[in-house]
């Protein structure tokens, strides 16, 4: 549901999945009450995961395909996407009440990479995600210009594991407007598609030092958010290169602005929709619009969808693409 409200704004919460019950047309949620019911039930989830599993039910038994049961990794993740929703609120809230509830969450949730949670995939029919696309739609896409000119800038270890060489046998992206295709430029490498097995990163320990870097900055404590952004860039290299390269990630993060801890985060994370939300959020990277476009606008989120403009009365209907989400506008 919090990709959904990320995506979409107003989405049908309070009355969701009750089709089985007749309720075929449920009234739309605010973003605000749906952010506030996601917190709700986490608060619920932390205290359920706290009870023995002899009085339980609700705790995660051995066929947990994440954490194998382990209550301890499902609470400290709770505090991670609490952490992260905090986050979204810093147009709302106030940038230091929603950075000081971020930082309260994050620094109570993963605090190791065996605490990430991860998709698993076994290479045969259950493809990794970014392997399956690439490998069946070869052609559809072709790295940024944006973001591998951002690597080659700044001499960046991850560029030969996330991206391919060019035809040129540099590392080249295509603009958006650029007319030449995909096969002449560099494509994903084999981090993200090199192989059916990959996992697949969901909420992960990078993510949640990205976090308390941007907390921490909000709240004025300069030394402690460059602390945790160094340790973010690093604990992204290790996932990418697997290798840790404490000078790079030092050089990283010298620069202790909202500015530099977004654009490393959109590097870190690539390819989530995490550096997506943080730039509707923040306008960070500095993206250039598609210059050739009718617009030269970057699109702030996804319209109401047909089906519920024609079959339910009491959706609330967006029509402007542009139009940001409740959370990503300032009060």
């Amino acid at each position: 549901m919090g990709i959904a409200t990320d995506i979409w704004g107003d989405i049908p919460f309070s009355e969701a999945f009750a089709g089985v019950e007749g309720n075929v047309t449920p009234k739309y949620d605010t973003q605000k009450e749906v952010i506030e019911r996601i917190q709700s039930y986490l608060d619920l989830a932390i205290l359920d995961l706290a009870k023995p599993a002899s009085a339980n039910l609700s705790v995660p038994k051995t066929d947990d395909i994440f954490y194998g049961g382990n209550t301890e990794k499902w609470t400290k993740l709770a505090y991670a996407i609490k952490a992260r929703y905090a986050l979204r609120l810093t147009t709302k809230d106030g940038s230091a009440v929603a950075a000081q509830k971020a930082l309260t969450y994050a620094q109570k949730s993963i605090t190791s990479k065996a605490d990430n949670l991860v998709a698993t995939f076994d290479g045969g029919n259950n493809q990794s995600t970014w392997y399956a696309f690439n490998n069946q739609r070869a052609g559809y896409m072709g790295m940024g210009k944006f973001f591998i000119d951002l690597l080659n800038a700044n001499s960046d270890p991850r560029l030969p594991f996330y991206a391919t060489e060019a035809e040129d046998g540099t590392y080249d992206g295509a603009a958006p407007e650029s007319p030449d295709g995909s096969g002449l430029k560099s494509r994903f490498g084999d981090y993200f598609a090199g192989d059916p097995a990959t996992p697949l990163n969901i909420i992960t320990l990078t993510e949640v030092k990205f976090i308390e870097a941007e907390a921490q900055f909000r709240l004025g404590n300069i030394a402690a958010a460059q602390t945790a952004l160094q340790a973010a860039v690093n604990s992204s290299l290790i996932d990418v290169t697997g290798t840790s390269n404490a000078t790079y990630a030092a050089t990283a993060s010298a620069a202790v602005t909202l500015q530099n801890i977004i654009t490393q985060k959109y590097i870190a994370l690539f390819t989530t929709f995490e550096p997506y939300n943080d730039f509707r959020r923040t306008g960070f990277p500095a993206l250039t619009p598609n210059q050739a476009s009718q617009s030269k606008k970057i699109p702030a989120r996804l319209l109401t969808p047909k089906s519920e403009r024609t079959l339910n009365n009491n959706a609330t209907v967006v029509s402007d693409i542009y139009a940001p989400v409740w959370w990503a506008t300032p009060n």
